[in-house]
């Protein structure tokens, strides 16, 4: 049997077990740097189960669904709200996807608005342009140093974060600016982008 037969077969097959096993989802496909679940971004609706891989370390998660009209890079909303998006389709190989539990806006900083030594050279979030808004992305803590939640004693020092988002047409590079949904702001330290899509490491601003 050939491998793109063997393949087919087990796309049906998770799409059985999705049926069977999942929950209802909204599919959506992200055009543009506006909002990614935007209505007009939806294409499909379709069952689908996801199962954690291993202690779900980074988000990453097992999908079973019918991948035929689905690919890397588009987000599953089920009903209850939960979020992934596809990072990996590979064949004869699992569905590969990315819990995306927070919304970020991501946006470029502006240069220095004139020559020499100007008064401020922090972040300045009005003065930034939008790359992205509100799309899903996976956060964690990147390291033991300091957090990434708010409202701690203070002396406590920022925390670092490793973001994850699927291809979004933007290149996004250090020195970029985040927001999350829960107004938290940091800034990227550095930006790799895979096959599976953006990895960054950001420092939350304090």
């Amino acid at each position: 049997m050939s491998g793109a037969r063997l393949d087919d077969r087990l796309r049906r097959a998770l799409g059985r077990a999705g049926l069977a096993a999942g929950t209802w989802c909204d599919a959506y496909r992200p055009i543009g740097s506006g909002p990614a679940l935007d209505a007009a971004n939806r294409f499909l609706r379709l069952p689908a189960a996801f199962l954690a891989k291993g202690d779900a370390q980074g988000g990453l998660w097992h999908g079973s669904f019918d991948a035929a009209y689905t690919r890397p890079g588009d987000y599953l909303r089920r009903d209850d709200g939960a979020i992934w998006f596809i990072a990996a389709r590979e064949p004869l190989a699992p569905i590969l996807c990315i819990r995306a539990d927070r919304l970020l806006d991501i946006a470029r900083p502006a240069g220095a608005t004139r020559p020499g030594v100007n008064s401020y050279g922090g972040v300045a979030p009005e003065t930034s342009a939008p790359l992205l808004t509100q799309w899903p992305a996976s956060i964690a803590a990147a390291s033991a140093t300091g957090t990434a939640n708010p409202g701690l004693p203070a002396g406590v020092p920022p925390g670092s974060w490793t973001v994850l988002l699927p291809a979004c047409g933007v290149t996004l590079r250090p020195g970029d600016v985040l927001r999350d949904d829960l107004g938290r702001l940091a800034v990227v330290s550095n930006a790799e982008a895979s096959a599976r899509g953006w990895r960054l490491l950001a420092r939350q601003a304090g």
